[in-house]
């Protein structure tokens, strides 16, 4: 059976940042720990696939006795496989959580002094209509004014007269103005991330195919009647 062509590093490689001059790709340990995760999951699919082929193709046990064989091998090859991709992705998660932790807003304000310049900036634009906040807001982002961004981004919007929405596009353009790079990472490594949950559904549906199939349904059962009937043996000796 074709695996899902969600299990390829390709879908990971092409979030990765290409010069577009030398026409070369320029290395991100995240994006290529994730990579080599889906090279893993894949792998291990293709593993389950063969393992599961070759078990079935022998005749002289039965179907539900290779069934229980089949759930035992996937289980063991898909738990390497999950483990491995879970672990790029938590990776990958922690890192976009630095990134954007880093690039969130400028510094506070480091003494008593600039808190109550802060203070007063932002009691200020609280007391401007919302035409005249945004047009000083805006020279203030063309100038580069950490300081007075440091004051608009570490309030509370209330306190500035704004709306939760006016206040988050200041801070992206803030953001976007002054770490372009470092977004534009954050995009891909989200995008990949995203990729690679899909990957991950894809390989679960492989081993899940194998782990409950019918046969091994059925093998449980039997089981199941197999215990009940060796414990209502017992109860009647007993």
């Amino acid at each position: 059976m074709a695996l899902s062509p969600s299990l390829n590093r390709a879908v990971i490689d092409r979030y990765q940042m290409k010069d577009p001059r030398a026409g070369t790709v320029q290395p991100d340990p995240a994006l290529d720990d994730l990579a080599g995760a889906l090279d893993s999951a894949g792998n291990a699919a293709v593993e389950i696939e063969a393992t599961a082929a070759a078990i079935t193709a022998d005749k002289t046990r039965t179907a539900q006795d290779n069934a229980v064989r089949v759930r035992a091998a996937a289980t063991t090859i898909a738990q390497r496989g999950v483990a491995r991709l879970d672990s790029a992705l938590e990776r990958t998660q922690a890192e976009i959580g630095r990134l954007t932790a880093s690039t969130w807003a400028p510094a506070q304000p480091r003494n008593a002094t600039e808190e109550s310049r802060a203070a007063e900036l932002r009691g200020v634009l609280r007391q401007m209509d919302d035409k005249s906040r945004a047009a000083a807001i805006a020279g203030r982002l063309a100038a580069g004014d950490d300081q007075f961004l440091s004051a608009v981004l570490h309030a509370d919007p209330l306190l500035l007269g704004m709306s939760d929405v006016s206040h988050a596009s200041v801070r992206d353009r803030w953001r976007r103005q002054k770490f372009p790079v470092e977004l534009g990472r954050i995009e891909r490594l989200t995008k990949a991330v995203e990729a690679a949950r899909r990957a991950g559904l894809a390989f679960v549906e492989v081993a899940t195919r194998h782990t409950q199939s019918p046969p091994a349904k059925l093998a449980d059962a039997a089981a199941a009647r197999a215990a009940e009937a060796i414990a209502a043996a017992a109860s009647h000796q007993a």
